[in-house]
């Protein structure tokens, strides 16, 4: 079972876990030509982190695996619209279709007071043993959106990518402190 979880971990969460194809070594002219092998697809969580990435104001997106067990997709936008071109994207739209849901049910993201806003979304999930019977592994799933409040400080690099603004954030790099 945790063999499992761990492989499904790395084909739906992970994508920077990577595919990579083996190269048979062979013995020179020993062995037949290796057969042609397809080139993998990018898992799905680096097909939403291509998505993302390929989506009008996504100024940055980065997956991670939490002390929890969580998986997560983080990912920063440049203020409300561009956070709704990414919910109307047919890789969003995709990926809500797989799971039974209907992105055009509701009007995302109609109770943020300030659409001007920079927001961060981040997806995390929990994987369980996969059903004997077919179905989902997944246990939990929550995606939740922040906007920043004002103030924090890095040295030599920050978590949000640099476009992602934080008023009064200070960058205590050194060369740049104020």
């Amino acid at each position: 079972m945790q063999t499992t979880r761990a492989v499904l971990a790395a084909l739906i969460a992970l994508p920077f876990a990577g595919v990579l194809a083996a190269v048979p070594l062979r013995a020179a002219a020993a062995q037949p030509e290796a057969p042609v092998r397809p080139v993998p697809q990018p898992s799905m969580g680096q097909q939403i982190i291509n998505g993302l990435l390929a989506t009008e104001g996504c100024l940055g997106a980065d997956a991670a695996e939490l002390q929890s067990g969580k998986l997560a997709i983080i990912a920063w936008f440049k203020d409300v619209e561009s956070v709704k071109r990414w919910y109307y994207s047919e890789t969003h739209t995709r990926f809500m279709s797989m799971a039974g849901a209907d992105p055009q049910a509701r009007e995302p993201m109609q109770h943020i007071e300030n659409p001007d806003a920079p927001v961060m979304v981040i997806a995390a999930l929990t994987l369980g043993p996969v059903p004997p019977r077919g179905g989902s592994p997944l246990n939990q799933i929550s995606i939740e959106m922040y906007t920043p409040l004002p103030g924090g400080a890095a040295i030599n690099g920050r978590l949000a990518p640099a476009g992602f603004v934080i008023p009064h954030f200070r960058d205590l790099s050194p060369g740049l402190a104020d």
